[in-house]
């Protein structure tokens, strides 16, 4: 797959095609390098360099190459619930547990091998682009970039601009009702996957509301100011509110074989039309039966 990407140049503009690509349409200069050796330079049609002048009314096009298919990523078909696509994007409601890159255990069962299988059913190529990761037994919405310029730009908004929500069950239920976690995370010393909260760590800033409550549990409404691994489930077990069935930071329960986290919405800038956009999914069934 590929992405030609076009801008008329604008009146009062003065500069060269770098300086262009780089500080109107924010492309990094490791994209820019990789269009310009693959001759992807076109100012009103013509091949040109990155130091090519431009004038009002010029026409830019920019070819960026997908390349070929991730190496040691399989097509291993499999379900996809696609709640959104189009050239550039693609939108998912992942299941869990499913782990989003293929790994020792996992060379072909992941969600990318998923993908994969599904645009070499198109014909396609793809190179995984994934913006927004979610952990294997996280379930809910996340997006992929279908081509390099696309990901350059979801990127550049994941700490401005881009909201991302979840929905939570927890054991207990948070006092206050609602607030903000702002504690520093570190990875644990030793050969361990787990998260702490330390003063050498670095920032972690969650936002949270209660929605309901039931016996000892609460459905907790969570919203992400910074993206760092684990954030959601050590905030809750640091406020004394664990995941129910976050083996790691809380304990396993025989109802749900998970850390019970859901992403539930998303609201991003188109990377190319820059239409801001929503997409929202439910609570799935086995979270739903923790609060019955």
């Amino acid at each position: 797959m590929k992405k030609i990407i076009e801008r008329t140049i604008e009146e009062g503009y003065s500069g060269n095609v770098k300086h262009y690509a780089r500080t109107v349409m924010g492309i990094s200069s490791n994209l820019l390098k990789r269009i310009k050796m693959q001759d992807g330079i076109r100012v009103n049609g013509v091949s040109e360099y990155v130091i090519k002048e431009l004038k009002a009314g010029d026409v830019l096009s920019l070819t960026v190459e997908n390349g070929s298919s991730s190496q040691n990523v399989y097509a291993r078909a499999g379900e996809l619930d696609i709640v959104y696509e189009d050239e550039d994007i693609l939108v998912l409601n992942k299941q869990a547990p499913l782990p989003v890159h293929p790994s020792k255990g996992h060379v072909d069962d992941s969600l990318a091998n998923r993908v994969t299988a599904y645009f070499a059913d198109k014909g396609e190529s793809y190179t995984t682009r994934i913006v927004t990761r979610l952990d294997s037994g996280t379930s809910g919405l996340m997006v992929l970039a279908k081509h390099a310029f696309a990901h350059d730009r979801l990127q550049k908004q994941l700490h401005a601009g881009f909201v991302r929500k979840y929905l939570a069950v927890v054991d207990g239920t948070p006092d206050p009702p609602c607030g903000r976690v702002d504690a520093p995370i570190a990875r644990e010393q030793g050969p361990s996957i787990r998260r702490i909260i330390s003063n050498d760590g670095q920032l972690a800033v969650t936002d949270y509301q209660t929605v309901r409550t039931l016996g000892g549990r609460a459905l907790v409404s969570l919203q992400l100011k910074t993206g760092r691994t684990h954030q959601i489930r050590v905030h809750m077990a640091h406020i004394g509110c664990p995941l129910v069935g976050d083996f790691l930071y809380g304990t396993e329960s025989g109802e749900i074989a998970r850390a019970a986290l859901h992403s539930c919405f998303m609201e991003l800038d188109h990377p190319i039309t820059g239409e801001r956009m929503s997409f929202s999914c439910p609570l799935p069934d086995d979270m739903e039966g923790l609060l019955r």
